[in-house]
């Protein structure tokens, strides 16, 4: 098994070609958050467009760090939410009852 680049391995060779691209946007997916923080300690111009890249995926790994620590969250969400749709799904029956009624 290939030893996982670090950011500056990645970012030795800039800006990447399509092949480079392809393996940036992997790494920026799978990398975690101090991966991240390495890679845009390199990329910190606001002018370099793969400061971007970073950023987002940043967002995405505190998100997905949010779901491992809020796994009850979610489920109680998702009840949640199925609850307001059958709310809603309800009031829409009652309104079309109504108007179908008269």
């Amino acid at each position: 098994m290939a030893k996982r680049k670090t950011a500056k391995e990645l970012c030795k060779s800039w800006p990447p070609n399509e092949a480079g691209r392809d393996e940036a946007h992997e790494w920026l997916a799978s990398a975690n958050l101090e991966e991240i923080h390495d890679f845009l300690q390199i990329n910190y111009s606001e002018a370099n467009p793969w400061n971007r890249h970073g950023k987002v995926a940043l967002e995405v790994a505190i998100a997905k760090e949010n779901l491992k620590k809020s796994g009850n969250t979610v489920f109680w969400a998702k009840i949640a939410a199925l609850a307001a749709v059958a709310a809603a799904l309800f009031a829409l029956i009652s309104i079309l009852l109504n108007l179908f009624s008269k």
